[in-house]
């Protein structure tokens, strides 16, 4: 796929995300996440492990593991979350591109965790490295990054920038547009129950004089974010070519990708439990991926910058 029909397609699929998030965000929101999720991350969790998880070694990425599986037992198993972790992953991450010297590595991760325990209790830090880091911030802007990088390493900067522009303009409208009352089935309503405390988060930030304000404009911007980010995926097929695969581990993603759908179907809260393991284990996976793409994009728009004034 050339670069004019993957941006055309990005810009249809943020269009057809953001009409479908306007007239059913809830619905839409519990189909992308408990359909389109899991197999967007055996595939993303695939692709990363043939890429050596953008690591000189595949061995480098054990402690990210180890992490995400701390948060899991500590999240859902123990039910008492560790504050902090998601960020340490990040930030260990971006470490491990840096160096593999794994005294260096057990320094700055102490030399973080430290200052991570202090912080945590800040609302404004707790919100940003808890709540939106793993969520609104992997799935939104990240995945703009990404499309941004993207486009400067196809020489199509231009287009990229119009694909953000015309991105950030949905949501806009999304929060804006006018809402009316939705009736949820119990289904549903259990379904999103997990994502109420971040509707309620972003709701207070989008109207913040508002005590009590819908849900229904955060719950578009989730269901648009994650619904792109999920299909922004599901077409790089032709550009990154993640489907290149072996015909047993296209075969082992299909059965659990179908039997992550069906536990869910059958028994909700175990859904959401294995969909959890699956959606913050794909999460941190993907950030020495993240830490590439905004250096790339930072060293990218540097070198059009001293192209322009040089020209």
């Amino acid at each position: 796929m050339n670069p004019m029909n993957s941006d055309t397609l990005n810009g249809l699929l943020i269009l057809s995300s953001a009409l479908l998030a306007w007239l059913i965000p809830f619905e839409l929101f519990v189909f992308s996440y408990i359909v389109l999720g899991p197999l967007h991350y055996f595939t993303e969790i695939s692709w990363l492990h043939d890429k050596n998880y953008f690591y000189p070694s595949k061995h480098l990425v054990i402690p990210l593991y180890v992490i995400a599986l701390l948060i899991f037992i500590s999240t859902v198993l123990m039910q008492q979350p560790i504050a902090g972790l998601v960020f340490l992953a990040f930030c260990l991450a971006i470490v491990l591109r840096v160096t593999q010297n794994w005294k260096i590595i057990t320094l700055t991760a102490l030399m973080i965790a430290w200052p991570i325990h202090i912080m945590i209790d800040l609302p404004l830090i707790y919100w940003l490295i808890v709540v939106m880091l793993p969520t609104i911030i992997h799935v939104s802007l990240f995945t703009l990054i990404f499309i941004l990088y993207g486009s400067h390493k196809n020489q199509q900067s231009r287009r990229g920038k119009l694909l953000i522009l015309l991105y950030l303009s949905c949501v806009v409208l999304l929060i804006f547009l006018p809402t009316t009352a939705q009736q949820l089935s119990i289904k549903i309503a259990e379904s999103i129950d997990a994502f109420i405390p971040l509707a309620n988060q972003l709701s207070q930030m989008f109207n913040p004089r508002q005590h009590e304000s819908s849900l229904t404009p955060a719950f578009r911007f989730i269901a648009f974010a994650y619904t792109f980010h999920y299909l922004n995926w599901f077409v790089k097929v032709n550009t990154i070519k993640w489907h290149k695969i072996s015909r047993t581990r296209t075969t082992l993603i299909s059965i659990f990708w179908l039997a992550s759908v069906l536990i869910y179907t059958i028994d909700l809260q175990l859904g959401l439990k294995v969909l959890f393991i699956l959606s913050i284990t794909h999460v941190i996976l993907e950030f020495p991926l993240n830490a590439l793409s905004i250096s790339g994009l930072f060293s990218a728009e540097k070198t059009l910058t001293t192209k322009k004034l040089t020209e």
